[in-house]
């Protein structure tokens, strides 16, 4: 396998996109692969991309503020509700390259190390980069259980993949993430058994034409941002 192909991954959408390895500022081949494929996909082509690139100077563009703490009589909900405002404003990346290297298998500590280098990057996202994220800005809410859940799903042919944070409190379910869809990524916590939050994710599967093949739901992850243990993506 060619380096160029160790570096797709098909986590979500159907289709192969790349990652980022290099990390930041990328380098020229990531940058100039990254732009290639805004040009392919748009229908304005190449003039797109040398329409912006010529440019001397772009407008100033507003960055999201991560909410990193909580006066103590917000409630839980209510900082669930702030989080997913934030992922949704950091925007779903359409760009064709995954910009953060995820790498499941990492201890949650330097998974944590990841999240801080995405808030401060503030660029658009894909499903599991914002599980990674929620994880560290949900790290330290009181009786909040989380765990990762990961869809397979079919349309016509085409397998694609997603991942959620699902979210356990005061008896009821709910999950936050990011995705194309508004309805594959957040739902509040108001379910009362983890079968019923499933089975929302069916209903909203079949919408969108999608046959759902396979649902992987994970361990309880530690509050603890500086443990070495690892996310159980599936028990």
């Amino acid at each position: 396998m060619s380096e160029d192909e160790e570096t797709q991954q098909r986590l979500n959408g159907g289709v192969w996109f790349y990652v980022n390895r290099t990390g930041f500022p990328m380098d020229d081949a990531t940058w100039g692969r990254m732009w290639d494929y805004a040009a392919k996909i748009h229908p304005s082509g190449c003039a797109i991309q040398s329409g912006i690139r010529s440019q001397r100077t772009l407008p100033a563009l507003a960055l999201p503020h991560a909410p990193l703490s909580f006066a103590v009589s917000v409630t839980i909900p209510t900082r669930l509700t702030s989080i997913q405002k934030y992922l949704k404003q950091l925007q779903y990346n359409h760009t064709g390259t995954q910009f953060f290297d995820i790498k499941k298998n990492r201890p949650i500590c330097g998974l944590m190390d990841c999240a801080r280098d995405m808030i401060c990057a503030s660029l658009p996202i894909k499903c599991l980069e914002a599980v990674v994220l929620a994880v560290y800005l949900t790290n330290y809410f009181p009786g909040l259980d989380r765990f990762p859940i990961s869809f397979r799903s079919n349309c016509r042919g085409n397998i694609h993949r997603h991942v959620v944070l699902a979210l356990h409190h005061n008896g009821q379910y709910g999950c936050i993430g990011m995705s194309r869809r508004d309805d594959l990524m957040h739902k509040p916590i108001a379910f009362e058994r983890l079968s019923d939050l499933i089975m929302d994710f069916i209903c909203c599967y079949k919408k969108y034409d999608h046959d759902l093949e396979k649902v992987k739901i994970g361990a309880t992850i530690p509050h603890d941002p500086h443990t070495y243990e690892s996310i159980q993506w599936k028990v």
